[in-house]
């Protein structure tokens, strides 16, 4: 009979620790599901901000390239120019002439 009694106390034992790992198991999978769908959620948000910032970079692009910016790069070249002259005259003489017209 005791070796009974020990077989049946083993069997018991062997049956608690599968429940165990059963339970174990089972939290492991829900935490691994939710790890899981947290980190497609991530991977789709990451994904559809990089397509987002790349639209948005191909539209600068497109922007400084074109020949509208290339306009504004001469007139603004041309106004500094003209800055810097205006800035380096020392004096500026006007002269005013008022012509009479004849009767």
């Amino acid at each position: 009979m005791e070796i009974e009694t020990v077989a049946t106390e083993s069997a018991d034992r062997a049956n608690s620790a599968l429940e165990n790992l059963d339970v174990t198991v089972k939290k492991f999978r829900e935490r691994i599901k939710n790890d899981l769908s947290s980190m497609k959620a991530s991977s789709d948000r990451v994904q559809s901000e990089v397509l987002q910032m790349g639209a948005q970079y191909k539209a600068a692009q497109e922007l400084l390239t074109s020949p509208v910016m290339e306009r504004a790069i001469e007139n603004a070249e041309r106004m500094a120019t003209a800055l810097k002259a205006i800035s380096e005259l020392s004096t500026t003489k006007i002269t005013v002439g008022v012509f009479g017209g004849e009767k």
